[in-house]
């Protein structure tokens, strides 16, 4: 007589029981599967991995409310967004889905925890979000499709959809840290969107995004990067270090400035192509690289050939304070060639070819060489080192600050350093052309 209490098998997930109903007398299986409506505006600009509108509501937690006499079952759904169970009834079913997702690989203990949740005023926080579908004409054996209709206005039901689906191209990717777990606990993602603050920030065990961030992919992508990275130990240097967007270039190609909406944001403090202290660039620049890898396919090395790819810069440039920008708003439309091909987004060594005065600082580069740095590292022909080791490398280098030194200026010697002592001391060669093809640091000669 459908889904009974007594007869389930039940998985602990950090604390919470993932019920897996087994069949009652005289019932037949039905299987539900969900999508999110995902409302992104950066989709299909030249990248490989494209969501689409309907994304599947991997891992979502729900409530299974079937007609009585049979009892509601909380439960999630599987890593298709499906979930199967076993009822005597065809009508009269409904399906409430919440604002958290378990998401991982098919073993229910290797799934991360995601919850978006809205911030209206500062500290002031709406937790609990739900969607309510009707289910009708469960034919047995059937499976039925159902997707989540976002209200006009709603941010949570699309957050949900992206920032799920990212995680799963992370769990594809296999860049997820694994035990023992830098902060203690296995890591947990809450998304925050902030009506009262525009732009957007990833930290450990948090990303926010206001409202001119919530519809790209991109933007959720390099703030997880940001999340991802802390996950696996923290930042380098000193807080003050790595938030200093501060450098005075004089070089117009190389500065940066946003249009100012109505809601206050902190955006305008540093781009793409601006000339910046070396261990913010960087941190840009790897995250800028970890949403280049989720939505791009990595080149085979064995085919003696660097692939291109697509970054989308998602920043609103203002084009009157800085100009230099108008080719790459108007004609590149804000996308950025991972190679540098064809100039798409800036030439390659973006510092050395456009910052000149800034260049004559060992201490200066930028987000886009950076990036293009990673994205050389990790695919261009060769023997390359995988993403997850290079997020181990940059592990390695944190955990030893009295060897390895980084502050606002030392960055690349300190990680050279630590790939000459570490697992990636059969790349440091790579590394350094991987420099040399990008300009990340001007402390040593290039052929």
């Amino acid at each position: 007589m459908g889904i009974k209490h007594v007869a389930t098998m039940t998985f602990l997930v950090g604390g919470v029981s993932l019920l897996a109903p087994h069949a009652a007398s005289a019932c037949s299986s039905r299987t539900v599967c969900v999508t999110w409506k995902s409302q992104i505006q950066d989709d299909d600009v030249g990248e490989s991995v494209v969501l689409g509108e309907a994304i599947p509501a991997r891992g979502a937690k729900v409530t299974l409310i079937p007609p009585t006499p049979e009892h509601p079952v909380n439960t999630f759904l599987d890593q298709d967004g499906c979930v199967t169970f076993e009822t005597q009834y065809a009508y009269g079913h409904k399906l409430i889905v919440h604002n958290e997702a378990w998401v991982g690989t098919l073993d229910p203990l290797d799934l991360t925890r995601v919850r978006v949740i809205r911030e209206p005023e500062r500290f002031e926080y709406q937790e609990d979000f739900i969607w309510v579908v009707d289910l009708h004409g469960l034919a047995p054996d059937d499976t039925v499709n159902v997707s989540i209709e976002p209200e006009e206005g709603d941010p949570i039901g699309p957050l949900m959809a992206v920032s799920t689906a990212v995680m799963h191209q992370f769990y594809e990717l296999d860049i997820m840290p694994s035990a023992p777990y830098f902060w203690g606990t296995k890591p947990t993602l809450e998304i925050i969107y902030t009506d009262y603050k525009a732009n957007a920030n990833g930290a450990c065990r948090t990303v926010s995004l206001g409202p001119d961030s919530r519809r790209e992919k991109f933007v959720m992508a390099h703030e997880m990067g940001h999340w991802l990275k802390c996950e696996w130990g923290g930042d380098f240097g000193s807080y003050d270090d790595y938030v200093t967007y501060d450098y005075p270039s004089d070089d117009p190609d190389c500065q940066f400035d946003v249009v100012m909406g109505e809601i206050p944001s902190g955006a305008g403090s540093h781009g793409i192509r601006s000339a910046e202290w070396s261990l913010p660039a960087m941190n840009e620049g790897f995250a800028h690289l970890v949403a280049s890898i989720t939505f791009n396919d990595f080149a085979d090395p064995s085919n003696l050939e660097s692939e291109d790819g697509i970054f989308q810069y998602y920043k609103d440039i203002n084009l009157e304070s800085v100009p230099a920008y108008a080719d790459f708003v108007n004609v590149g439309k804000s996308r950025v060639s991972l190679l540098g091909t064809g100039s798409l987004g800036g030439q390659n060594r973006w510092v050395d070819q456009k910052c000149n005065a800034d260049w004559t600082e060992e201490h200066v580069s930028s987000e886009l060489d950076w990036m293009r740095f990673f994205w050389y590292l990790l695919t261009h022909e060769g023997d390359a080192p995988t993403l997850r080791e290079v997020l181990a490398w940059m592990d390695f280098a944190r955990d030893d600050p009295i060897t390895y030194v980084f502050d606002l200026v030392n960055v690349y010697s300190a990680l050279l350093l630590a790939a000459e002592d570490s697992d990636m001391e059969p790349f440091v060669e790579r590394i350094e052309d991987a420099n040399c093809e990008h300009g990340v640091y001007n402390g040593t000669s290039c052929q």
